[in-house]
């Protein structure tokens, strides 16, 4: 999957490469009555395109922390329950038989392969 971003970039990176040759003038910008900026058309939309993308990318990069904290939070709770688990086995020597509650109250065997 890298090899495919990698290859849309460079071909992005090209296309904007020969737009920016093949269009370069300078655009007029009017902020206000009295302040006028003067760029160029290929970096104007450079600065359009960054201003587009970068809350994008940073609400992504967010996200993927948001989860990773929670995944790593829930591995840590199964070590903790796991260890639990084997010490409350082990001072009652064996273990216990597992059951469900079904509906209406009534418990169901679990088969031990489940656990």
């Amino acid at each position: 999957m890298r090899i495919v971003t990698l290859l849309f970039s460079i071909l992005l990176a090209a296309a904007f490469a020969w737009f920016s040759a093949r269009n370069w003038m300078e655009v007029t910008l009017n902020l206000t009555r009295d302040l006028v900026m003067v760029l160029p058309l290929p970096l104007l939309l450079a600065v359009f395109a960054l201003v587009l993308i970068l809350p994008m990318m940073l609400l992504h990069a967010f996200v993927r922390w948001g989860l990773r904290r929670r995944i790593s939070r829930l591995e840590k709770l199964i070590v903790n329950k796991d260890a639990e688990i084997a010490t409350l086995r082990g001072r009652r020597g064996a273990p216990a038989e597992p059951a469900a509650v079904g509906i209406g109250g009534e418990t169901l065997p679990i088969a031990r392969e489940a656990l």
